[in-house]
């Protein structure tokens, strides 16, 4: 049986603490691949860059057969609202996935979206509903999702409940350490504080493990 399957990944870490190098890591395993990106800085990684929705529909129906990376680069707006905006236009290209019922194969692939910096766009206290419908939907549409952020603490607690994985990388503040006690247990703070570069805690269903970014 078919069952419709998607996971949510929380990365957080200070600056230059290897969380970008892991997102992008995790990234290539997707052939179909959204990036909402504040920064633009994902063309220079070799993805397109689209600076509108239609933008981004023309890119999805010109790379579907083969795949595409897309760059949305959004306006200059409350970036609250327009993360709520692609989120519900990504929900309607995976419609058809969303329509199919479980047990049942999906008539098109699944997608993957990743959220730079989700405290800009997905803080605490946020009430557009778009990414949320994703956080709590996403298995259903097919969305797999990443989202970064430097700090855990100003990131909505809605993706921080429903994210599956959560990779914790040195903080600097100690308002982040703070949250991520209470993420994962005061117990864990030594192994946190004690991180290098391009190590982390990863955390899966309870259990928290140390690792490393695979480096060239």
């Amino acid at each position: 049986m078919n069952r419709k399957t998607a996971y949510q990944v929380l990365i957080s870490g200070g600056k230059g603490t290897g969380k970008s190098t892991l997102a992008d890591l995790l990234m290539r395993s997707h052939r179909r691949s959204f990036v909402f990106d504040l920064m633009g800085e994902y063309p220079a990684k070799g993805f397109s860059v689209a600076r509108s929705h239609a933008d981004v529909l023309r890119l999805v129906k010109a790379g579907w057969r083969r795949g595409f990376r897309i760059a949305y680069v959004p306006s200059g707006g409350d970036k609250r609202v327009e993360l709520s905006n692609f989120a519900e236009l990504i929900c309607k290209i995976q419609r058809p996935y969303f329509d199919t019922p479980d047990g049942s194969t999906p008539p098109i692939p699944k997608v993957l979206l990743t959220v730079e910096e989700m405290r800009w766009s997905y803080p605490n206290g946020t009430q557009e509903p778009g990414f949320a419908t994703i956080c709590t939907l996403g298995r259903h549409y097919g969305i797999d999702v990443i989202g970064t952020t430097q700090r855990i603490a100003e990131v909505s607690t809605n993706f921080r409940g429903t994210s599956d994985v959560q990779f914790f990388f040195a903080q600097h503040d100690h308002t982040d350490h703070s949250t991520i006690a209470k993420m994962i247990g005061r117990r864990h703070v030594p192994a946190l504080q004690s991180l290098k570069p391009h190590e982390y805690l990863r955390v899966f269903r309870g259990q928290v493990e140390r690792g490393r970014n695979r480096l060239k």
